[in-house]
């Protein structure tokens, strides 16, 4: 973004963690893109918001790699939570929740984080995301829940045996991810009963468990980011008014959001 506000240059590259990439490795990463080695000397402020940026030293490896490639900027690094919240309440109190992947919900003071309620991972936690609804959708088609014509469709659509399932939860990595992949079949059955209630249900535990946790969860809006709350807005929101809450906004991506606040603080001579 340049001094007036103006998008210059849009990159997307594979995730970064600074739990399982180093400071070097990170660096490489970003100067592999044209588009970030073009403008490297030219940019003068970086704010990056990242998954695991949670304490100070994790924060360091990032802010470690960024120094090297943007040598006259000043850099700020916080954690994608906080991308959520700026994304979807900008400087309003919230609470501000991931639902795509994985999940996470944290309550948003409109400056700062101030309570989260972590999450236990896909294993154990994740609920409502993809992860969690395409375990559900597994579960149902294994124990052959599921109505006949669906139980046909989701055969006929990935062409895996119970011991594809198990072999691929029990042995193979990216657990998470394989889960989330099973997820759009809910999307494409979204007018059938038996999905909309196997949702219902996903999302309800997630209110119940990550929303309803935050003492002053029925005052202040409840914001979404991600593909999983994007593509199923009508039922969560269903789901939030039946527990006496209010949905805030909904956005797929958390960087246009990002954009368009940076983009209004700009003009006013702010910083996000």
């Amino acid at each position: 973004m340049n001094a007036t506000g103006e998008v210059v240059s849009r990159v997307a590259m594979t995730g970064l963690n600074p739990h399982f990439h180093t400071s070097t490795y990170m660096e490489h990463a970003f100067l592999q893109q044209p588009e970030i080695s073009k403008y490297s000397e030219a940019v003068n402020e970086v704010h990056y918001y990242g998954t695991g940026c949670s304490t100070a030293a994790l924060k360091e490896i990032v802010a470690k790699a960024l120094r090297q490639v943007f040598p006259k900027a000043k850099i700020t690094v916080q954690h994608d939570l906080m991308a959520a919240a700026l994304a979807t309440l900008g400087h309003e109190a919230g609470i501000s929740c991931i639902l795509g992947t994985g999940s996470n919900s944290v309550y948003y003071d409109g400056k700062n984080i101030t309570k989260s309620q972590a999450g236990l991972g896909f294993v154990l936690g994740d609920e409502g995301s993809a992860s969690h609804i395409g375990r559900q959708l597994i579960r149902a088609f294994l124990y052959q829940n599921m109505p006949a014509h669906l139980q046909q469709d989701f055969a006929d659509s990935y062409n895996m045996q119970r011991e594809d399932f198990i072999q691929h939860t029990l042995r193979k990595p990216h657990v998470n991810t394989f889960l989330a992949g099973f997820a759009p079949f809910a999307d494409k059955h979204l007018d059938e009963p038996f999905i909309k209630q196997l949702l219902r249900e996903c999302f309800d535990e997630f209110v119940q468990l990550h929303v309803l946790s935050f003492d002053r969860a029925k005052e202040v809006p409840v914001s979404f980011v991600g593909t999983v709350a994007f593509h199923f807005k009508g039922i969560l929101q269903e789901v939030l008014e039946a527990r006496g809450l209010r949905l805030g906004p909904v956005v797929q991506k958390p960087i246009d959001g990002l954009v368009l606040l940076s983009k209004k603080l700009y003009l006013k001579g702010m910083s996000p």
